[in-house]
């Protein structure tokens, strides 16, 4: 039988008894099991975009302006998966190929089916290069990596495409959390629980480490180099 997706309240059970189990969760209550639960999802999301294997993708249209270069991601964009120009009324998409300005434009023509487009990520816009030679409605297509809402209820559940098996990976995460910085309470430590932990700083450590990675792989398109002709 197929597996179901586990709800905020079955992890929580699952984390209380994890707990127990450890003779912990003496200083900790839901609210906290909550607020590290959703830590911890954002850490493993970021992880998980920096496969670019199609976790958490929406897909969003924009219309190319001629002249303009420039075009706003959504909000909830994370990172860039694909973007193609879009010819509506020939039913036809063309990748645009990644070009971080470490070489010249491929083309410099604008317009019809001959121009060969270049994208590159500019803070949270695209900026396409060649500028769009001509108007066309929906001729924009983006594919991104988006950051999903928090868990928020207790019917909440994980993203439907994420490994099934995520919630599981986080239960243990959370618990080790709750385990580790209760260890540090008792070891007197800390003397409120509003005030930043040790704990915190190795939480951050592990934050840094994998968005510098994620920051320099925000965009994952196509990529073409020119066939190797053996004796040319």
């Amino acid at each position: 039988m197929a597996r179901t997706r586990a709800t905020w309240a079955t992890s929580r059970g699952r984390i209380e008894s994890l707990l127990q189990e450890a003779g912990a969760a003496e200083y900790y209550d839901d609210s906290d099991f909550l607020m590290f639960w959703n830590q911890e999802k954002d850490l493993f999301e970021v992880k998980l975009h920096l496969h670019h294997e199609g976790w958490s993708v929406e897909t969003y249209q924009a219309d190319l302006t001629e002249d303009v270069e420039y075009y706003d991601l959504p909000e909830s964009a994370g990172s860039l998966k694909n973007v193609y120009r879009v010819y509506p009324e020939l039913g036809r998409e063309i990748p645009i190929l990644r070009n971080e300005r470490k070489s010249a434009p491929i083309s410099t023509m604008g317009v019809g089916l001959n121009s060969v487009p270049q994208a590159r990520l500019v803070g949270n816009r695209i900026k396409i290069e060649p500028k769009p030679g001509e108007t066309t409605t929906n001729g924009l297509k983006i594919e991104i990596e988006v950051a999903t809402d928090e868990v928020s209820g207790d019917t909440s559940l994980l993203p439907i495409d994420w490994p099934v098996w995520s919630s599981t990976y986080l239960e243990l995460r959370v618990a080790k959390r709750v385990i580790e910085a209760e260890e540090l309470l008792d070891a007197g430590e800390g003397e409120a629980r509003n005030r930043p932990q040790p704990l915190f700083y190795t939480t951050l450590g592990e934050w840094e480490g994998v968005l510098n990675e994620y920051l320099e792989n925000r965009f994952e398109a196509p990529q073409f180099a020119r066939p190797y002709k053996q004796g040319g």
